[in-house]
C-alpha cells in the first residue's frame, strides 16, 4: 500500500504467529519501521487517508483495526466470521461482509455498529471499496454499488 501521502510503502509480512506490517520510504527504499500485527499476513485493508489498518483477528473469527504507526489495537469486532472487509478512506468506518450474508458498518472511534443490511450476493466473495465521499460502498462482482 502507499501511505503517508505516497511517501511510504507498507506491506504485511511474516507468519500468522509473527505477523507484522513493514514500512519503507517510497523514494529511497529504506525501511522505516515495523509494526506488530494481531492478524495473519493474508487479508488486510488500509484506510488510504489515515494510518489505520484492518486485519484478521484470529482465523477469520474477528477483525482488528490497528494504528498503522504504533500497532496499537483501536477496535476489535470479535466472534464473527467474515468474507471481506473495507475501511473508509479516513479510517473512521469499518465495513465487513459476514458469512451470514450481511454487511455490517461500524464506527471505529465510537466502538459500535452503526447499521447492517443484507448483501444481495449473500456469501459471494469480492473486493469492497468505499468512495472518498463515504457515500457509496462498491463491491466487485455483478452487484457493483451496494450502499448509498
Amino acid at each position: 500500500w502507499l501511505v503517508n501521502g505516497g511517501k511510504e510503502i507498507a506491506f504485511h509480512s511474516g507468519s500468522i504467529e509473527d505477523a507484522s506490517i513493514r514500512y519503507f520510504d517510497a523514494k529511497e527504499g529504506k525501511e522505516l519501521r515495523v509494526v506488530k500485527s494481531p492478524g495473519s499476513t493474508g487479508d488486510s485493508w488500509l484506510a488510504s487517508d489515515a494510518n489505520r489498518i484492518a486485519t484478521p483477528n484470529g482465523n477469520r473469527e474477528g477483525i482488528a483495526v490497528i494504528d498503522g504507526k504504533t500497532g496499537d489495537t483501536l477496535y476489535i469486532v470479535a466472534d464473527t466470521r467474515w468474507i471481506q472487509a473495507a475501511l473508509s478512506p479516513d479510517g473512521k468506518r469499518l465495513f465487513f461482509h459476514a458469512d451470514t450474508g450481511t454487511v455490517h458498518v461500524h464506527d471505529i472511534d465510537a466502538k459500535k455498529e452503526l447499521f447492517s443490511f443484507k448483501h444481495p450476493a449473500d456469501k459471494q466473495r469480492g473486493p469492497m471499496r468505499v468512495s472518498k465521499d463515504q457515500q457509496t460502498l462498491y463491491f466487485g462482482g455483478e452487484h457493483g454499488q451496494l450502499y448509498r
